[in-house]
């Protein structure tokens, strides 16, 4: 079916509420639920998202000969690879500069939304005097990729 580089889209069928999930889970574990485990609602955490986009508007399917898989149509990586794209990122965080980052980030990912407390960071830092066009920031590449507070929420490609 793949002929490699291919994103394969699944159909999961209908959506499950995770409550239902989790008791259903603790009554095949011979348990009750609220009696024997307790559910307890925590609400989200930061970068957590509440549904799951397959893919984006302007981003068609393709079918195959299996009727639950399909092969995005997307963009997917541009012609000439990553490296030219990464050492821009990189370039940018070595000047500290999280309001360009930011910028870059959205041009490179268009459904990229950097959560509101990065914005007013960078908003913030680009409008103390003396600083003009960079913004202070403590972090490498390396941990802007790994922080979930400050990665970007992406669908694993650009």
């Amino acid at each position: 079916m793949g002929h490699g580089g291919e994103i394969f889209v699944l159909d999961m069928g209908e959506p499950v509420r995770i409550l239902d999930l989790a008791r259903n889970l603790i009554l095949l574990s011979g348990l009750r639920p609220d009696d024997d485990i307790r559910i307890e609602f925590t609400g989200t955490r930061p970068g957590e998202k509440l549904y799951e986009e397959l893919n984006h508007l302007g981003e068609d399917t393709l079918a195959t000969h299996h009727e639950k898989i399909k092969i995005l149509a997307g963009k997917g990586l541009p012609s000439g690879g990553m490296e030219p794209y990464i050492e821009s990122l990189r370039d940018i965080c070595e000047h500290r500069d999280l309001a360009g980052l930011i910028l870059k980030l959205k041009e490179l990912i268009p459904d990229y939304n950097p959560s509101a407390h990065l914005l007013n960071r960078a908003l913030s830092a680009s409008s103390v005097p003396g600083q003009a066009g960079t913004t202070p920031v403590q972090y490498s590449f390396d941990t802007l990729l790994k922080d979930p507070n400050l990665a970007p929420s992406r669908r694993g490609r650009l």
